[in-house]
């Protein structure tokens, strides 16, 4: 084959292969189309035929068995039998993508549009409302619920956001007291789940103490003001690790906080 040079934006422009479209590759072998250059490249490189897998023929065990040799992957048969549902799921999806052909004169796409079919996106008011949280103040209506003792535990722990302000500005409950139940619940249930990376309670108290006596001073910063929350650990809180969740950056330590964490 003769050489060529193609730019890194050119390739983008003119061929707009995804990191997806590869692995789609390793099935249905797409061609790959450039435009024609100074050096007599073809403008469509020759590939097979794609392979199209039968879907009502289901993916085995030894199917994935096949595919671990080339990923360097193991899995155990109980593992591979839960994600078999998946893998054929995913594979009618991949199906469905090579129903439609893209010309290469389609830019690929370098902004999100979330709306469905060109759908204007609603103008006017706030979506949602959180009555009786702003106002410390302000009776409850006669038709909201007058959630303002604190329930039992195993209740409070999904009590809705709206619930704990109540509960806040009625004095059923401390942001402190709050705070202090979800640490201890986080590090029982959390840790056993091992779904925390890293507990931060003498930040979480001391933010729970100033909440405390911002609203006992008549200072309400609206409905999230004394409620505890966690944050991922992709977002950087300034002396804790930040780990991204990847062993080679386990004992990360950035000297700021994300935006997100000064915001919340």
């Amino acid at each position: 084959m003769s050489e060529f040079t193609l730019n890194r934006r050119e390739f983008l422009r003119k061929g707009a292969v995804s990191a997806g479209a590869v692995s789609v590759g390793a099935v249905g072998a797409p061609a790959l189309a450039i435009e024609g250059s100074e050096h007599g490249m073809p403008s469509v490189l020759p590939q097979p035929a794609p392979v199209r897998n039968d879907p009502d023929d289901p993916i085995r065990i030894e199917d994935v068995h096949s595919a671990q040799r080339l990923t360097g992957l193991s899995f155990s048969d109980t593992h591979i039998e839960l994600m078999l549902e998946d893998l054929s799921d995913q594979r009618e999806n991949y199906a469905q993508l090579r129903e439609h052909t893209v010309a290469n004169r389609v830019a690929p796409a370098f902004f999100f549009d979330p709306r469905i079919g060109g759908t204007p996106i609603p103008e006017g008011g706030d979506a949602i409302t959180f009555p009786d949280v702003t106002l410390p103040d302000k009776t409850v209506p006669d038709n909201t619920p007058d959630n303002t003792t604190r329930p039992a535990d195993g209740d409070l722990a999904f009590a809705s956001i709206t619930d704990l302000g109540r509960m806040l500005r009625r004095r059923a409950i401390s942001s402190v007291e709050l705070t202090t139940f979800f640490l201890s619940r986080l590090d029982d249930v959390g840790r056993r789940l091992e779904a925390v990376v890293t507990l931060t309670p003498e930040r979480a108290l001391a933010a729970a103490e100033r909440a405390d006596r911002e609203l006992r001073s008549g200072i309400d910063r609206g409905p999230l003001h004394g409620i505890p929350y966690g944050a991922k650990d992709l977002l950087a809180v300034a002396g804790y690790r930040t780990t991204w969740g990847a062993m080679p950056y386990r004992d990360q330590v950035l000297d700021n906080d994300a935006t997100v964490i000064r915001k919340l």
